[in-house]
């Protein structure tokens, strides 16, 4: 019996956000170095890129980090965000 394995299926957008960003800022490390002007588009690509990085990062671990934190200095803390 053997087993087959899933198809490749996509990467994580983080992933793809976290690659791209790495492009822009080599891209504009190599504008600078040359003296060129930096295309706004390419900063306003890798703030949003960043913004999307930074959502994935706030994972469920550091919500218990967080929860700890505020439980041992005494503060309430619900789950739904509110005190």
């Amino acid at each position: 019996m053997s087993q087959t394995k899933p198809p490749l299926g996509l990467r994580p957008q983080w992933v793809a956000d976290s690659e791209r960003a790495k492009e822009i800022i080599a891209a504009i490390e190599r504008y600078l170095v040359a003296g060129d002007k930096i295309p706004t588009e390419w900063l306003v690509e890798l703030c949003m890129r960043i913004d999307h990085i930074n959502e994935y990062i706030v994972t469920k671990e550091v919500a218990k980090i967080q929860e700890r934190i505020y439980l041992r200095r005494g503060y309430g803390f619900r789950r739904d965000g509110c005190c």
